[in-house]
């Protein structure tokens, strides 16, 4: 049977903290080279002391080496997109590079261009991998209407969960903020998204509660394809001082687009977007007043550098990885 329009209307609202969560552009996959690709768009520039790990196969989930520079061994790790099929096995992936470069690197380059996005609290799972301390993610500013009752029940199950009292006095602080801005006709304030009552978000620990990420210098390379989930990981890195982002500003496309149906009648759906992300201070340039979003934006790189050259398009990228290498090497050597 066809579920009438308001049945059709429930359901797309029960499924919006989900779509929330989904930070992905979609296109047509040959219309741009590398776009999502699990290998490295300059594969064949990599160093010639590059030890391949994992090969990038829909099982692997990464592309990831090591290769030497000098005294050094540096790791190097592909994030294709932050939309994989099993995020929990993913994980497991994930965990098992990090206490291999954690135990037998001396840095860490990750690459993330040409990254279509992905879900925005599995991004976060990642970054709490990459680091020992409390980091602070991503606040989102959020068309208030239609999460009434996702903060509500938010509410209802720290309660019932018997969480302790600050975690619910936070939780009720996000559900008062709501119901404001929903009276007033604002976007909220900085809201989290991933089930934190707070921004603050706690770093991996094993069993013996002891943080086992990542603790030494990590380099994050970014393109103007770098999109959405794209724009938030380098975003949370830089903003907390985890990582030197290098490369190519990112897409600036930021925050969701979800869709909702257009009227009670008409079958149709219409899209918007439901969330503006929101950094932890203002970005200052030349190109746009200051501002706190990653929208329009993006995250500008702390050294920029194009890989749109002729001489990288010649020599397959080995200029590209030559630069990012001698960079990433100075960069530890100054950390020690």
């Amino acid at each position: 049977p066809v579920p009438s329009p308001r049945t059709r209307a429930a359901a797309s609202q029960s499924d919006l903290p989900t779509q929330l969560q989904d930070l992905r552009v979609n296109i047509v996959p040959d219309a741009l080279l590398g776009y999502g690709a699990p290998t490295p768009i300059f594969v064949n520039g990599l160093p010639s002391t590059f030890s391949r790990r994992l090969s990038g196969a829909a099982a692997d989930f990464f592309y990831s080496g090591v290769f030497r520079y000098d005294d050094l061994r540096i790791g190097f790790l592909r994030i294709p997109s932050f939309a994989p099929a099993n995020q929990a096995q993913a994980l497991a992936r994930f965990n098992a590079e990090i206490a291999f470069f954690r135990a037998n690197t001396d840095g860490l380059i990750i690459d993330e261009m040409r990254n279509p996005g992905g879900n925005a609290c599995y991004l976060e799972q990642l970054v709490s991998r990459l680091t020992t301390e409390p980091f602070r993610t991503l606040g989102w500013a959020l068309r208030p209407w239609p999460l009434l009752p996702y903060y509500t029940n938010t509410l209802i199950s720290a309660k019932s969960a018997g969480a302790p009292f600050t975690e619910i006095a936070q939780h009720e602080a996000n559900l008062d903020e709501i119901r404001a801005a929903n009276r007033e006709g604002r976007l909220s304030k900085p809201l989290p998204l991933c089930g934190t009552p707070g921004l603050t978000v706690q770093p991996f620990r094993n069993a013996a509660r002891e943080a086992i990420g990542y603790d030494k210098p990590i380099m994050v390379l970014t393109d103007e394809f770098s999109t959405s989930a794209g724009d938030a990981f380098p975003a949370v890195l830089q903003d907390n001082g985890r990582a030197l982002i290098y490369g190519y500003r990112t897409n600036g496309a930021g925050g969701n687009v979800v869709d909702l149906p257009a009227g009670t009648y008409s079958e149709a759906n219409t899209r918007m977007t439901l969330g503006l992300m929101v950094r932890n201070g203002d970005v200052v340039t030349d190109d746009y007043p200051s501002a706190p979003y990653v929208e329009n934006i993006g995250v500008r790189p702390d050294l920029t550098v194009d890989y749109m050259t002729k001489e990288n398009l010649l020599n397959n990228g080995a200029t590209f990885v030559t630069r990012f290498t001698e960079a990433m090497a100075e960069y530890i050597r100054q950390r020690r």
